[in-house]
């Protein structure tokens, strides 16, 4: 009963941060990959990189979306810990 205490919220702190971690993650790779693109290849990868950076934002528009689903998903697990742990035991 004590373990739930302090597992509950490190569960709900390891969700997000892996959902955020994981979308950044993503973003990275295309901009720094559309970087490298359009400053060391050679001239027929250049529009390559612009298709990067496009799905870079894309990538990022679906980030804050998930990010939104996240936050939900925190506070309604959230209220049902809280109210599982002042409900009256059976």
């Amino acid at each position: 009963m004590i373990l739930k205490f302090f597992f509950d919220p490190l569960t709900l702190a390891i969700r997000v941060f892996a959902a955020m971690f994981a979308g950044h993650l993503l973003v990275m790779v295309f901009v720094l990959g559309g970087e490298f693109l359009l400053l060391h290849a050679g001239a027929w990868l250049k529009p390559v990189s612009v298709i990067s950076f496009v799905l870079a934002i894309g990538i990022t528009l679906l980030e804050a979306f998930i990010q939104v689903l996240q936050a939900y998903i925190f506070a309604t697990l959230s209220a049902h810990y809280i109210s599982r742990s002042l409900a009256a035991e059976h």
